[in-house]
């Protein structure tokens, strides 16, 4: 699995805590 897949699901989880 590429690092960049990684980091595209990492920033998805922030914007998602932000929301909260």
């Amino acid at each position: 699995m590429p690092i960049h897949r990684s980091r595209v699901i990492r920033r998805q989880i922030t914007d998602t805590a932000m929301a909260i």
